[in-house]
């Protein structure tokens, strides 16, 4: 940013060249405002270094039209369009009294404004609106006029070579968002802003270094997020609380929190992935998701904690759903997690606090069909404490019985859902190589059998339901669903407020999967909570699929 003393720009006459008001006609389209002045409304001329007229004639302009330049107002013929994509430099004389709202926003697509590398604001300008040079991303440098007394939101937005700016000192308003995407390497915030928006640098891609006045007391949300050049940072001494995602995304490699700061808030520093250093100060109260992605903090086991909280894990697919290979591996936190901050649908199916007891055994003889039991043990909510699971006993023949959740206790992510036939599904693997292992003790694994789980084919689109498996965790069929649960009503069931919340976006009521493939090999049948229906006899339905899963059990 310039100097508060700067030199004078270099004078633009407005007027260099004079034309006849039948001259400037053939240029420009007006119209004439309430007060007698005109306000120029399209530009139909050939040069590409664009003057705009302060008067015509006798009469000043005051104002302009944001489309004023754009190629994609009607009745512009195919020369003009392409003149007004070509045009390099534009001056706007100071008897317009502001750079009106979205000025550039009708011009701004994939590829912005490339062409436009030179803007010239003219003594007398008052106000630039908000977004007035959004998307201008030919643009490098930029002096604004001692006669601005405000600048908008996002006024510089979408410049990308934008990286070097002067400042009127009586200017003390930083609005939000102000030089968001723009190609600033170094910034110097000067003392003179009292008041400093949100996102100001947001997505400042080449931004390396940056100081701030002394007295700032909080970095704004989103300040300085998706700045993947910014390494390193120094804060200033005033500073207490850090906003919101105030560094997401961003490039830091090592980061000191000062003791000075009591509050660190949500995202502040997520998705720093080369992360790979960081204090915090012992008595700081950090938001949610403060620290998750942050991969380089990961330990061995790809588990991220800072300061004895749990942020998520070790993602190497980048941003976004974890893979299903991630999906269905379990987390086990130890005891000295003291807290998850992180929305349980960002993590695993399977999360749960460490268990460490022998558990126990169900005697096969004292229970029968109908009864409930409890047996092994899993979370019920997002503390992520074990507890008892509840099962309903299905049948009870050759000295083992058949055991069904009574609630759905997992929330399938839809990579992990069913496509194809059991045999070969996610879902699967996730019941028998995980969910086994953290929901039931070494003892309590040997009382459940290992079965051949035959799969019939869907009656209704004849689809096969695949080869046969050995497994000890299934999930019913159709046909064991109307052996087993006859009537609607016997088949209704609810998630857990675990498996609720294992959703971004909460609904009442869902389905409880079968292994049972739908049409084309398309998802898998499910069973509707809320009537018990086969809502979803051909697997095509939306999502807010839940596991209840099923075992055989017998005594040891």
């Amino acid at each position: 940013m310039g100097k508060k003393n700067r030199p004078a720009d270099k004078a633009i006459s407005f007027d260099e060249k004079t034309l006849s008001i039948t001259e400037l006609k053939k240029i420009w389209g007006t119209k004439k405002q309430d007060d007698g002045t005109l306000i120029i409304t399209s530009y139909k001329g050939e040069d590409k270094d664009v003057v705009i007229p302060s008067s015509f004639g006798k009469v000043e302009v005051t104002a302009i039209d944001p489309e004023t330049f754009s190629p994609f107002v009607p009745r512009l013929n195919d020369i003009q369009q392409k003149i007004r994509t070509e045009i390099a430099s534009i001056s706007f004389p100071g008897s317009i009294r502001e750079i009106p709202e979205n000025m550039f926003t009708r011009d701004y697509s994939s590829t912005g404004r490339p062409a436009l590398k030179r803007i010239v604001l003219g003594e007398g300008i008052s106000k630039i609106c908000d977004r007035a040079f959004y998307g201008c991303n030919g643009i490098e440098e930029i002096s604004i006029p001692e006669s601005v007394r405000e600048i908008g939101t996002y006024a510089f937005e979408g410049c990308t070579k934008l990286k070097k700016i002067t400042i009127p000192s009586h200017i003390t308003i930083m609005p939000q968002g102000l030089f968001d995407n723009t190609g600033f390497e170094n910034f110097v915030v000067e003392d003179q802003f009292t008041t400093i928006g949100e996102g100001i640098f947001y997505g400042c891609k080449k931004l390396k270094s940056i100081k701030l006045p002394s007295f700032m007391t909080e970095i704004p949300s989103s300040m300085f997020k998706g700045c993947v050049a910014l390494q390193n940072f120094d804060f200033p001494a005033s500073v207490t609380s850090i906003g919101r995602y105030a560094f997401a995304d961003s490039g830091l490699k090592k980061v000191e929190i000062p003791d000075g700061i009591k509050t660190i808030g949500d995202g502040a520093f997520s998705g720093c992935r080369k992360l790979e250093k960081i204090k915090i100060p012992k008595d700081a109260v950090i938001g949610e998701s403060a620290f998750s992605d942050c991969d380089a903090l990961a330990d061995k086991d790809g588990i991220i904690v800072v300061g004895n909280i749990f942020y998520g894990i070790l993602n190497p697919n980048g941003y976004g759903e974890l893979s299903p290979k991630l999906q269905i591996k379990p987390v086990i936190i130890g005891e000295n997690i003291k807290k998850v901050s992180v929305p349980i649908y960002k993590l695993p199916q399977i999360v749960c606090r460490e268990y460490d007891g022998e558990g126990n055994t169900i005697s096969i003889d004292s229970i029968a069909v109908g009864d409930s039991v409890e047996f092994g043990r899993f979370p019920i909510d997002n503390t992520y404490k074990m507890n008892p699971i509840k099962w309903m006993v299905l049948a009870k023949e050759d000295e083992k019985v058949l055991l069904v959740s009574t609630n759905d206790i997992i929330s399938l992510d839809r990579c992990v859902k069913q496509e194809g036939v059991w045999a070969d599904s996610y879902v699967r693997k996730m019941l028998n190589n995980g969910f086994i292992n953290v929901a039931f003790t070494e003892k309590e694994r040997k009382q459940i059998v290992t079965v051949t789980v035959n799969t019939p084919k869907n009656k209704k689109n004849e689809i096969d339901g695949g080869p046969d498996t050995k497994d000890k965790i299934f999930l019913l069929s159709v046909e064991e669903v109307e052996k087993y649960l006859p009537n609607q009503e016997s088949r209704k069931s609810k998630p857990t407020e675990y498996a609720y919340k294992q959703r971004p976006t909460k609904r009442d009521w869902g389905y409880w999967q079968l292994r049972t493939p739908g049409k084309s090999y398309f998802g898998s049948v499910a069973v509707s909570d809320d009537s018990g229906d086969y809502c979803a006899m051909t697997g095509d339905h939306s999502g807010y699929s839940y596991v209840r899963p099923a075992m055989w059990v017998k005594n040891i």
